[in-house]
């Protein structure tokens, strides 16, 4: 909360313009963010219009300043008749002739205005009209005589010209743009009517709309922290009255705890607790080992019983086997064990017998028909005149033969050498 608050306060102080004192900030007739933008859009576009408006202006009358200038240094450097000169002068001279017309031709009074522009001329208004109608013949001489220059004066003329009628047309556009720029003040001033500030330009005043919109936010902060705080105090307040009231049924003294806040007494409640539980859990383990003590009673007695069956049973089997070995089942142990290791001998041996006669005599029997039949198949395609002779002697004589067909194959190889 003091954070918030302090908050709010730094705002409010930075606010540029200021706020009046005790100003009711939320309850500010704000006008809307996106009206304000556009507002500056508005603004920002009118003034880069008035910027280039000025540019052209600046550029328009340096270029008419130059030409006037250059104008008049040829008419000053080349006595060039400048564009305008001779109707002015020729209009001059006509204008006395008419003056001379209606005074001695028509006998006519004068209006007073050209009385009174003419002043001057009317003093010697023939010498006057000499003067003029001389005076434009000599313009419209050098006019001829500078023919080339005074296209050229013709031609920079109507730049001039030019250039006054775009000054002209800026002008008024610069007008028209200071009223707009005078209505979009207005406008401007009229969007902050309701708010106590000194109005400044769109881009601060946004910055102020932004701070005030954030300077809002944090009074519904610190609003809603302060209902919470509230019903925070309020749950303590119910939590203290229930705890008190449950200690007090568990004989606690209401006076020892009646000025405790809540948070001693969730401590004297939760040592209480502890104290009760480790007595409960004590209860637990007590119970648990005398259910866990007659579990090994009973396993116990199950298994002595078990026991007890197994050795009768087994005393019986050795009865019986005692007896099926014609021995005395009431001799000493010993005597039995003796005997017992002497039949245990005379089955080894008689096992080591059965192995002898079963698998090496089969074996060597096997192995002896195994030869005599590879014997006969080799005689009966070799020798059959030796199908009916016994084994041994077959091999005997096929071996005999085999030494002698070497010997024969030896002695033929050698003649052949011999022959070569």
């Amino acid at each position: 909360m003091a954070e918030i608050s302090g908050g709010i306060e730094k705002k409010v102080r930075l606010l540029k313009p200021a706020l009046p004192s005790g100003a009711d900030i939320e309850a500010l007739a704000v006008p809307p963010r996106d009206t304000v933008v556009a507002h500056r859009d508005d603004v920002r576009n009118w003034a880069q219009r008035q910027g280039e408006t000025k540019q052209r202006l600046t550029e328009a009358r340096n270029d008419l300043e130059r030409d006037q200038k250059a104008l008049e240094r040829r008419m000053r450097d080349e006595g060039v008749v400048a564009p305008g000169v001779v109707e002015e002068a020729r209009g001059y001279r006509d204008t006395l002739w008419e003056l001379v017309k209606a005074r001695y031709i028509a006998r006519s009074e004068i209006p007073a205005e050209e009385a009174q522009a003419y002043a001057e001329a009317l003093e010697d208004l023939p010498g006057s009209l000499e003067g003029a109608v001389e005076q434009a013949d000599n313009i419209a001489d050098r006019r001829f005589d500078k023919a080339q220059a005074a296209g050229e004066l013709a031609v920079l003329a109507l730049n001039i010209a030019g250039h006054e009628t775009r000054i002209g047309q800026l002008e008024a556009d610069e007008a028209a743009l200071k009223a707009e720029g005078e209505q979009l003040d207005q406008a401007w001033h009229a969007l902050w009517a309701e708010v106590p500030v000194e109005v400044r330009a769109p881009d601060a005043m946004l910055a102020w709309l932004e701070a005030h919109e954030d300077i809002v936010t944090l009074i519904g902060r610190e609003r809603e922290a302060q209902r919470q705080l509230d019903d925070s105090r309020r749950e303590d307040r119910e939590a203290i009255a229930q705890v008190h009231a449950a200690l007090t049924q568990l004989g606690w003294d209401t006076e020892e705890i009646k000025a405790d806040t809540l948070r001693v007494m969730v401590e004297r409640a939760d040592a209480y607790r502890r104290e009760q539980e480790a007595k409960a859990e004590k209860i637990v383990e007590t119970r648990e080992a005398v259910r866990t003590a007659n579990s090994e009673v009973a396993r116990r007695q199950g298994e002595l019983e078990k026991t007890e069956a197994e050795r009768e049973s087994w005393q019986a089997d050795w009865a019986k086997a005692v007896a099926a070995i014609d021995l005395q089942g009431d001799d000493k142990p010993e005597v039995l064990s003796a005997q017992i290791n002497v039949i245990d001998e005379m089955r080894e041996h008689a096992a080591t017998a059965r192995d002898l006669r079963d698998k090496r005599i089969a074996t060597i029997e096997r192995d002896i028909a195994a030869f005599e039949q590879a014997v006969a198949e080799i005689a009966a395609e070799l020798a059959p005149d030796l199908a009916d002779s016994d084994a041994d002697a077959s091999v005997v004589e096929l071996d005999r033969r085999r030494e002698e067909a070497l010997r024969l194959h030896q002695h033929g190889v050698t003649r052949g050498f011999r022959s070569a």
